[in-house]
């Protein structure tokens, strides 16, 4: 059996050497990576003959092994270690490729195909150094003779530098023979869910978890671990976070603590201000991208609204350069998976806000929705290339944040700062209802803010519960009505209502109102009929933990519901 080869100037194709002698640019390991890529997954074929060609490659037996690989794959045949050496024995250019052991040695100088496209860049970008440095050497050459044409030589140059430097451009419009294409199947990123270069959508309404759920498939992938026993594909990761890094942080700390695996260098967050429908502020973000040391394989934008820049959501035309943008984004990635965290409708909950463009203009859509038992469940709404995805139900779970030396987080008031993870439950799991620990919702966080302190004004209520005014003012209204919460004042200027829990709640009082036909009414209209909360009680429980006792017997937060979980 041939041993393993090793390239010297020796081995290097005479016709690639300059004039000066010297070695032309050139990439070794890139070379190595691209075709290890395509020995673990045969499907990478694909991708790198999108990039490349054979006369890519500088080195002789890469291009032989490329070559018989592009040559398995139109005979439908797997393409790997043992597959490849046959076929290159078979036709007689083993040795030349280096031998047997060289080139099962190949798969070893990468560990995935996740950052092909990245190294494959790299090995167009030397050829066509190459070519641009002999098409120079030839007009040096033509220069010298005694009948040179100034003018000829000056179009030559110019067109011949032009055609290969547009090699290093993404290619634009052509036509390929269909049989030039190879079949490949989608290469996955994340297992049933998502697939490599695509453009997701998930939406929901406020408050349901989607920078959570978003937040989960970053760790997974940045670090490689198992999204809720789904394989990933681990790459760098990009999260754009437009609603606040100080937040998303929290709950990426929450994962780290709670997995245990810390989190890597290459999940990047952003500074600045992003506004995707401006032309410039996309130059900034693809530059950004660009000067990445690897390419990422997962971008987030969330949310679109706070991504998406001078525009009008509901306009075609600006939601199409929202779209338009994205893709760009994707681009400059090289072949990225990107996730668009949007909102339903103020009263269409069962679809993304705004124009229909935005649905058209993905590949997979994801709706993420609580239910009435307190499950928030993802659902496949569309799916371009792959098979739906199947259902999948979770729950919030609060996590209480330590510091670095493992003592509890505190804000400055000495509150315990908190975040939330995602628990994976069965579809018919009895969860417990909004309201109950780990579901934080906006009556609960109101009776939270007004437990803590007292003979609070709307506004200073809205303030403590993080809640806008509109979502305060309603819910307030149905608490007083359900006798949760009391009232002090007139209601008018210079005499403001004033809000406290009461000492003794009447326990079947609020059921016996809303169940009263002016009562339903009412609570129909509010859109909050039979909330569970109705049935918590004023003061312990949900609203905060004892004094002195934080924790029950379990070590659990006791009915604490924490902030951090929208």
């Amino acid at each position: 059996m041939t041993g393993p080869r090793f390239h010297t100037v020796s081995a290097v194709d005479p016709e690639t050497v300059d004039v000066s002698g010297r070695i032309p640019p050139q990439h070794l390991e890139a070379e190595q990576a691209v075709l290890g890529a395509i020995l673990l997954d045969h499907a990478a074929l694909t991708v790198a003959t999108e990039h490349l060609k054979s006369d890519d490659f500088y080195f002789k037996n890469h291009r032989l092994v490329f070559e018989s690989m592009a040559e398995l794959a139109k005979k439908n045949r797997p393409i790997d270690i043992l597959t490849l050496a046959e076929h290159l024995t078979q036709t007689d250019r083993i040795d030349a490729a280096g031998g047997v052991a060289y080139v099962a040695s190949l798969s070893n100088h990468v560990a995935s195909a996740a950052n092909l496209v990245h190294h494959a860049e790299i090995v167009r970008e030397k050829a066509t150094l190459r070519k641009l440095i002999k098409t120079a050497s030839e007009i040096i050459q033509r220069g010298y003779e005694p009948t040179a044409d100034v003018e000829a030589l000056g179009v030559a140059m110019r067109v011949g530098c032009e055609s290969l430097t547009a090699e290093t451009r993404p290619r634009g419009f052509r036509l390929v023979p269909i049989t030039d294409i190879h079949v490949r199947a989608p290469v996955s990123l994340v297992q049933g869910v998502h697939a490599r270069d695509t453009l997701a959508l998930l939406y929901g309404d406020s408050g349901v978890g989607k920078s959570v759920f978003a937040v989960s498939l970053a760790y997974a992938i940045s670090t490689g671990r198992q999204w809720f026993g789904r394989r990933v594909t681990r790459g760098p990761v990009v999260y754009i976070a437009g609603e606040g890094q100080s937040g998303i942080r929290r709950r990426f700390a929450a994962l780290e603590q709670t997995e245990g695996v810390p989190l890597p260098a290459t999940l990047y967050l952003h500074e600045g201000v992003v506004g995707l429908v401006d032309t410039g502020s996309v130059d900034a973000v693809v530059a950004a991208i660009a000067s990445l040391p690897a390419p990422p394989v997962f971008v987030v934008l969330d949310t679109l609204a706070r991504t998406f820049g001078p525009g009008d959501e509901n306009s075609t035309e600006d939601m199409s350069a929202f779209v338009a943008a994205v893709d760009r984004i994707r681009e400059a990635a090289r072949g990225a998976t990107v996730e668009v965290i949007h909102h339903t409708g103020l009263t269409a909950k069962d679809r993304a806000r705004g124009s229909y463009a935005l649905h058209c203009g993905v590949d997979d859509g994801f709706e993420l929705a609580r239910r009435d038992d307190g499950r928030i469940v993802l659902t496949s709404k569309k799916s371009k290339d792959t098979a739906p995805a199947a259902p999948m139900s979770f729950r919030l779970r609060v996590v209480e944040l330590l510091r670095p030396d493992g003592e509890p987080m505190q804000d400055e008031d000495g509150e315990l700062v908190t975040s939330c993870v995602l628990d994976e439950v069965d579809e018919q799991a009895t969860v417990p209802p909004r309201g109950a620990e780990g579901i934080v919702d906006a009556p609960t966080k109101i009776l939270r803010a007004i437990a803590r302190k007292p003979d609070m004004l709307e506004e200073e209520i809205a303030r403590n519960a993080k809640l806008n005014d509109g979502e305060t003012k309603r819910h307030l209204k149905m608490l007083v009505f359900a006798k949760k919460v009391g009232r002090k004042g007139a209601g008018k200027k210079g005499d403001p209502y004033r809000y406290f829990v009461p000492t003794a709640l009447p326990g079947s009082g609020a059921e016996a109102l809303l169940g009263s036909p002016s009562g339903a009414l009412e609570a129909q209209q509010q859109g909050i009929a039979g909330h569970p909360l109705y049935s918590l009680p004023a003061v312990g429980g949900p609203l905060g933990p004892p004094a002195g006792n934080p924790k029950d017997p379990d070590g659990d937060l006791d009915g604490w519901a924490g902030e951090g979980c929208s």
